[in-house]
């Protein structure tokens, strides 16, 4: 890809065909360069392999449309499908009970399918319904950009970096609308960069356009660095894990003592002793092990609704959310965060299919932190109703189940004040003009809290089986240990290549040419441990993020593999 623009930058940003994402330039760089590595990294395209492709029905109402849309972002569905039909955006209700499967792809695009399926039922006046196959999903539908990188790195004989260059190239597609060319700001989070350059670049192909696939730009970012640190590794015939934690930047010098305690519980240091032996007694089968690492940044913004409502007759509790369910588990984590809150059964509270109408505005599901500011907006809900409940829990005696007692005796006394919370995550001020909460938010803004951004770490290690005249491969174990602080839900916190000919036509567009991973990609020995003693000051009931964080760590197991070239 970098082929076609390396040349003649120049010329390509005057033409708009490539677009400089950032610019980061060293503010020192070393003078004992022993040794000079160049090379070229590539991480290819994926497809988001989801059980659901891009399906939508809309049906007429007698206000409008209401767009039952498989998205994951309903705002950006309900201004699109409002402008396609020329309608006020009120007379648009979006409805999502749940997606099957999301991984960014139902983000932006989704808004392009019920457009279509909304502008046939409303000029036939008819219920519409459009699904999407998988060829066409695939040959129509963004996928994840392909990243392309040229670096120079000159390092001592320690192997400390004494500059590194890097200058990567993002395959947009036909258009920038998703561009994730400025994911360089992952590459600095971990390690001190200030020996660091790196350019990077947006770029226009001939293929459909690209799209947010899980984590994207980060997946790519810590590739591209732990790539970096392996070849360091392999140059000066180091440990790999050495040389990592000798260029961790000050402010994470507490992933020192996440690795040493890493380590120790997954016997490190053993099994790379009892591969050695293996290796030293078999000619055809080798192993390999490594570790990566990994500090992901939280940075809170956007909006997030959250609708809590006590039905008098059994003291029970609906709620809605602005976030989508897409099989994260986010609706059973804000329902057991509601419980708790409340102090009531899990059984007493059941979550509704999340619509524009008692959340809009709500923002994408997307960047794992949906959960977190839900999950927020849930507790400042429910401590509003318990502050409202308050005094008719002081007459009662002994109360157990507090809704249930006081809704059978004041049913309809105080009904706009305690029916209804509505609770919203706002980065920034929200309300009246005059500084005031609104109604409709019953004084649950940022104007009155906020989340505080914070990071992430994690670590994993690999062991691959090689079989040399074979060529297969197995991941014997995996080991990851997650950051998740104190987890609310520790549940659910617990191969592909794609094929384009010469016009930019998708190839590869159906399960005959394009697989997903299965049995044999499945670690034989996967075990999945949370840090200890590490509640979150920051987080919502000290917890912190999950979700697409980890599989960051994922690239370790390409590591493992390569370096059996030893």
């Amino acid at each position: 890809m970098s082929n076609t623009y390396k040349g003649n930058i120049s010329k390509a940003l005057l033409f708009h065909q490539v677009r400089q994402e950032i610019i980061i330039k060293p503010s020192d760089r070393g003078t004992d360069i022993t040794k000079t590595i160049q090379g070229r990294f590539t991480i290819p395209s994926q497809y988001h392999y989801t059980m659901e492709t891009q399906s939508c029905t809309v049906s007429n109402n007698s206000r409008g449309v209401t767009v039952r849309a498989a998205t994951q972002w309903m705002d950006l569905v309900n201004v699109a499908v409002g402008n396609a039909l020329g309608i006020e955006h009120n007379r648009v209700e979006v409805i999502v009970p749940r997606l099957g499967g999301g991984y960014g792809g139902k983000g932006s695009r989704s808004s392009q399918i019920a457009c279509a399926c909304a502008v046939v039922a409303y000029k036939l006046n008819r219920t519409a319904t459009l699904v999407m196959s998988i060829v066409d999903n695939m040959a129509a539908v963004g996928k994840r950009q392909e990243c392309e990188m040229d670096y120079e790195i000159g390092i001592n004989n320690d192997g400390l970096i004494q500059y590194l260059n890097i200058t990567y190239y993002s395959d947009c597609g036909y258009c920038f609308n998703d561009a994730a060319g400025d994911f360089s700001e992952m590459m600095v989070t971990l390690y001190d960069t200030s020996r660091w350059q790196i350019e990077g670049y947006s770029v226009l192909t001939d293929k459909a356009g690209m799209t947010w696939c899980r984590a994207p730009g980060s997946t790519e970012s810590i590739s591209i660095i732990e790539h970096i640190m392996e070849r360091i590794a392999f140059a000066t015939k180091k440990d790999p894990t050495d040389i990592r934690l000798m260029h961790l930047a000050k402010k994470n010098v507490v992933m020192k003592d996440i690795v040493a305690s890493f380590q120790r519980d997954c016997d490190f240091e053993e099994r790379k002793a009892a591969i050695k032996k293996f290796n030293e007694e078999n000619a055809w089968k080798k192993k390999a092990l490594r570790l990566s690492l990994m500090a992901y940044p939280i940075i809170y913004s956007w909006n997030f609704p959250v609708t809590i409502t006590i039905h008098h007759a059994d003291g029970t509790i609906s709620m809605a959310h602005g976030g989508i369910e897409m099989g994260q588990g986010i609706n059973t984590k804000v329902a057991q965060v509601c419980a708790y809150t409340l102090k009531i059964p899990l059984e007493k509270v059941t979550v509704r299919p999340s619509d524009s109408f008692t959340s809009p505005n709500s923002m994408a599901s997307n960047g794992s932190i949906t959960s977190d500011c839900v999950a927020f907006a849930t507790v400042k809900a429910c401590e509003e109703l318990l502050r409202r409940l308050e005094p008719f829990k002081k007459g009662l005696e002994n109360p157990k189940y507090i809704p249930t007692s006081v809704l059978h005796d004041v049913p309809f006394r105080q009904p706009a004040r305690l029916h209804r919370v509505r609770s919203v995550r706002r980065r920034g001020r929200a309300g009246r003009a005059d500084g005031q909460p609104s109604a409709a938010e019953s004084g649950c803004s940022a104007l009155n809290y906020t989340l505080q951004d914070y990071t992430v770490y994690g670590v994993c290690a690999a062991e691959v089986e090689l079989h040399v005249l074979m060529g297969s491969n197995q991941l014997r174990r995996v080991d990851l240990l997650e950051d998740t602080g104190i987890s609310i839900s520790p549940d659910i916190d617990v191969g592909q290549h794609l094929v384009y000919g010469s016009n930019g036509k998708l190839l590869t567009n159906r399960t005959w040419t394009y697989k997903p991973p299965g049995a044999k990609d499945i670690p034989a020995d996967f075990r999945v441990s949370f840090r200890r003693n590490s509640p979150n000051p920051a987080g919502v009931l000290r917890s912190k993020g999950t979700y697409s964080y980890h599989y960051l760590l994922m690239f370790i197991s390409l590591c493992s593999l390569k370096a059996l070239e030893t």
